[in-house]
């Protein structure tokens, strides 16, 4: 849908100097998908915003938008293609001195829809949002969750495909957080939109979205799709999407195991109790999380087994993991084996 191909961002300072901000970005936003663009501060995540909006123009590169190039449009053209991308920013950035209907109606006014019209589509865009109660409401009279919300159905006044919001959970309290995901998720199942979340709140990523970019100063480091992320023992963003903390006192003379599994696999709710059962082994567990995302079950688990029993079945080990599509990652060998992996 939207394809971002060698996209560059540099800006000429005073000095002479030249500051590259983004370097060679390549990616795609699919159709119907939440995609987060995370990453530190500094990372370029919001230099990338403006260009994918185009409120700045990339220095290099292509922004195609289905089959469009639209850094290369002329100015009239490329106003039309803008109405296909709503923007949602950190502060709602509402007018105080209009209600919420009107703060919603300005994209329609601005492109001189006739007045009929606008009101029904802000009535429509207010029971969309859950706040047709609170059309008459001045921004001062509303939380900040419904600020957002507000500021959510003003972007998608002129029915874009993709809508782009940055850092819009930043500041919100946890149960207006959840209501903001709620709705953004709704709003990708039930209007097909494209979402386009810059956040550096990883808890976000894990509850609603579909694929990841990680940027890190200025450059595409990792990006794909949550789960895929999270199953690859080489991601780091993996890592952190779904954490787990290794213990300190794992047992010196046993061999243990990270195992990583999904429901998206096939991978049985009991395999634990299949693997012991199939090697007739117990391990000792250390620790675990499970957790929903992307709709499947998703866990991480640290095991442990005595080093001698594991090289005795480890063949059995393997083959039976492989069969339930688990990940194993070996995180502590005692010090008197580490030859055969040296080998």
């Amino acid at each position: 849908m939207l394809e971002i191909k060698n996209l560059n961002k540099n800006y000429d300072l005073a000095s002479g100097e030249t500051i590259h901000v983004l370097k060679n970005i390549n990616f795609k936003i699919d159709r119907a998908k939440i995609t987060a663009i995370i990453g530190p501060s500094g990372s370029g995540k919001s230099t990338l915003s403006k260009c994918l909006s185009l409120l700045e123009q990339p220095t290099s590169g292509e922004l195609i938008l289905d089959g469009i190039i639209l850094n290369q449009l002329s100015s009239e053209a490329l106003r039309l293609q803008r109405k296909k991308i709503g923007l949602v920013f950190q502060s709602s950035a509402l007018l105080k001195r209009r209600t919420a209907a009107e703060n919603i109606a300005l994209p329609l006014q601005f492109l001189g829809v006739i007045d009929q019209q606008v009101k029904e589509r802000v009535q429509y865009l207010l029971e969309n949002v859950q706040l047709l109660d609170r059309a008459n409401h001045y921004p001062c009279q509303l939380s900040g969750g419904q600020q957002q919300r507000v500021a959510i159905a003003r972007a998608l006044a002129l029915q874009p495909q993709i809508i782009i919001a940055d850092e819009a959970t930043s500041g919100l309290d946890p149960d207006a957080t959840q209501s903001i995901l709620k709705l953004l998720t709704e709003l990708r199942d039930e209007l097909g939109l494209s979402v386009i979340l810059i956040t550096h709140e990883m808890d976000v990523v894990r509850q609603i979205a579909d694929e990841v970019a990680v940027l890190s100063h200025g450059e595409l480091i990792e990006n794909g799709h949550v789960l895929d992320l999270i199953l690859n023992p080489a991601s780091q963003i993996g890592k952190k999407i779904l954490p787990l903390k290794i213990p300190s006192n794992l047992p010196s003379n046993h061999v243990v195991i990270l195992l990583t599994y999904s429901s998206l696999y096939g991978t049985p709710l009991n395999w634990l109790s299949q693997l012991s059962k199939h090697v007739d082994i117990q391990f000792d567990i250390h620790a675990s999380t499970v957790e929903q995302i992307c709709d499947q079950t998703v866990g991480k688990i640290i095991l442990s087994i005595s080093a001698d029993l594991y090289f005795q079945y480890q063949n059995i080990i393997d083959q039976h993991l492989s069969l339930l599509k688990i990940q194993s990652e070996l995180i502590h060998i005692p010090e008197i084996y580490n030859h055969i992996f040296a080998a």
